[in-house]
């Protein structure tokens, strides 16, 4: 009767592996949501608080919020400002003679 012969080194390896897939396991059910999942949980989250806000009610005896001078809701989208043409600059097309 002969013993098998065992390459600790290799033992050692596998049992190390073992114990990595072990905690990975564990940590995939208690972290494990995938990135879709996460982003779509985010942007309902979004969703709610934008609804939260726009349906959010003035305190009694004040006047409705206004945004400051200056602002307006295109330029808080980064849409540019129209631009009124120069004084004297030509239309091209036909107008007063």
């Amino acid at each position: 009767m002969t013993a098998d012969i065992v390459n600790l080194r290799r033992f050692r390896k596998a049992k190390a592996r073992a114990e990595k897939d072990a905690t990975a396991a564990a940590n995939r059910v208690r972290f494990g949501r995938s990135k879709a999942e996460r982003l779509e949980q985010d942007a309902e989250r979004g969703l709610a608080d934008r609804r939260l806000d726009g349906a959010r009610r003035a305190p009694e005896g004040s006047s409705p919020a206004r945004a400051p001078e200056g602002s307006s809701p295109a330029r808080a989208a980064g849409v540019p400002a129209a631009v009124p043409p120069p004084a004297g600059a030509d239309d091209g097309g036909e107008g007063e003679r």
